[in-house]
């Protein structure tokens, strides 16, 4: 279970997280589009997760997590979690912190 440091107010750094959610978008037709959800406990935790989802660089670091898993292909459902270290409003840095498969 991950928890939060208390929110400070005066500038200083405290950790945070984001969620990364990615399901199959229902309704369309297209077995390939997907609805990405985005969370966490501060604002600084979902606008981490944004900028990580964001980024190329981050995603193929993500890719290269899932071959080193035997993963081929992406998969259809998964979500990853963001650590970040964060001022009252911002992320100031941010770093996978794990992943959850889903479905395949």
């Amino acid at each position: 279970m991950y928890t939060m440091k208390k929110s400070k107010q005066d500038g200083t750094a405290e950790e945070v997280y984001g969620l990364i959610t990615v399901l199959p978008s229902e309704g369309t037709g297209d077995a390939r589009q997907r609805t990405v959800i985005l969370s966490g406990l501060t604002s600084a935790g979902i606008q981490a997760a944004a900028e990580y989802f964001a980024s190329p660089h981050h995603l193929l670091e993500f890719q290269n997590r899932l071959k080193a898993e035997g993963l081929t292909a992406s998969p259809n459902a998964y979500q990853i979690v963001i650590n970040a270290t964060a001022n009252a409003w911002l992320p100031l840095s941010f770093q996978y912190e794990t992943h959850r498969l889903l479905m395949q």
